[in-house]
């Protein structure tokens, strides 16, 4: 098996934990797994003065996935479908709102609404694809 390697960050999304709740968070794109990195204000503030990219290229994954309680991660063979929707649920060419990142996996569903700070839908459509392939929709 192939040395884990990361090959996309997604930052700045927002996890929906429940109705009206949201988790900040990065999602580290592996060739092996998604990371789900949780963020804490502190560590917001701390990512002013550098991007996610910067930090996490210069972290092992174990570190990724044990610096904050409650990261985790889906394994490759986990995820049924990853979708990348552009605005209010529209095809990814038209806008109408925040992006969204769609996890369908064995272990339930997971969604994500980009933020301010993220990069585009289509930036992320092409990270996801190229480390997971045609369950990328």
């Amino acid at each position: 098996m192939d040395a884990e390697t990361i090959v996309g960050i997604i930052p700045d999304l927002k996890h929906k934990k429940g109705f009206l709740k949201y988790e900040a968070c990065n999602v580290i794109v592996t060739n092996n797994r998604l990371i789900v990195a949780r963020m804490t204000k502190q560590m917001r503030k701390a990512l002013a003065d550098t991007s996610a990219e910067e930090k996490y290229r210069g972290m092992t994954i174990e570190d990724i996935l044990s610096e904050t309680e409650g990261n985790f991660a889906i394994e490759a063979s986990e995820i049924n479908r990853l979708r990348v929707e552009r605005g209010a649920g529209g095809d990814i060419d038209t806008s109408g709102g925040p992006d969204r990142l769609i996890i369908k996996s064995t272990a339930g569903k997971h969604v994500f609404t980009f933020g301010k700070k993220s990069i585009s839908a289509k930036e992320a459509k092409v990270i996801l694809k190229e480390a997971f392939g045609e369950v990328v929709k």
